[in-house]
């Protein structure tokens, strides 16, 4: 009788644990699944730039990006074969998913780009967080996005700013140069065609969206600053696009 409750009482203490490991087991598979897509990306993308006799920054800036989140997922993968806590885990998918909206707008590995967004969403579903949805900042990957960037500064007569992935690139047309500048962004304008809406936050003259992303300016939204008063004065826009 007592060699039957001992054996009772251990299986009531392995069932926690043994719901734990298949648990896990659903999220290992998931995040080697993740870590071989990302690994693959990665060679293919040293491959094609390997093969160049000359990159621009913008190469080199793909390549990094590439072979961090191949990091990030591998690190990923040990952390869930060292049973680290749940939170540390859904706090890593944050991060991938950042990385990820990092990547959007290079234009290489589209498919492979959707198959790691749809990992990641499949491990936060398997960790027991939101599954699936809309991804945090707006991302969306290729498949329908949303997001602002906001941009502020000190301008003197007229200027001409470039809106590209996760930069503004200020051309001054006349007056002075910019001062003061500042810009962020909740996510990067991705590369496809959008419909933009520009507001006016502060400044005394206008401020005009001149184009919106397309394939003819490579993606880029274009907004005109003018003041024909004398002197600077303190301009501020936010740019949303869905």
């Amino acid at each position: 009788m007592k060699k039957l409750i001992v054996l009772v009482f251990v299986a009531l203490l392995m069932t926690p644990l043994l719901s734990e490991n298949t648990y896990g087991f659903a999220v290992r598979d998931t995040a080697q699944q993740l870590s071989g897509v990302a690994r693959d990306l990665s060679e293919v993308a040293y491959d094609g730039f390997s093969r160049r006799n000359r990159g621009n920054r913008a190469d080199v800036e793909a390549l990094y990006v590439v072979m961090q989140f191949r990091a990030s997922a591998d690190l990923f993968l040990r952390m869930i074969e060292d049973n680290r806590p749940t939170t540390e885990l859904r706090d890593s998918l944050s991060v991938l998913r950042n990385e990820l909206q990092r990547m959007q707008q290079y234009a290489f590995g589209r498919t492979e780009r959707r198959r790691m967004y749809d990992l990641v969403q499949t491990a936060e579903a398997e960790l027991g967080g939101r599954p699936g949805g809309r991804a945090p900042g707006g991302y969306y990957g290729e498949y329908g996005t949303s997001g602002r960037m906001r941009w502020s500064g000190k301008v003197d007569d007229e200027i001409v700013i470039m809106i590209q992935g996760s930069r503004a690139s200020i051309r001054t047309v006349t007056g002075d140069q910019v001062r003061d500048d500042d810009y962020s962004f909740d996510s990067p304008l991705p590369r496809q065609e959008l419909r933009m809406n520009l507001r006016k936050l502060s400044g005394r003259g206008s401020v005009d969206l001149l184009e919106e992303p397309s394939r003819r300016n490579d993606y880029s939204a274009v907004v005109r600053i003018r003041d024909k008063k004398s002197g600077t004065d303190d301009y501020a826009f936010e740019l949303r696009w869905e």
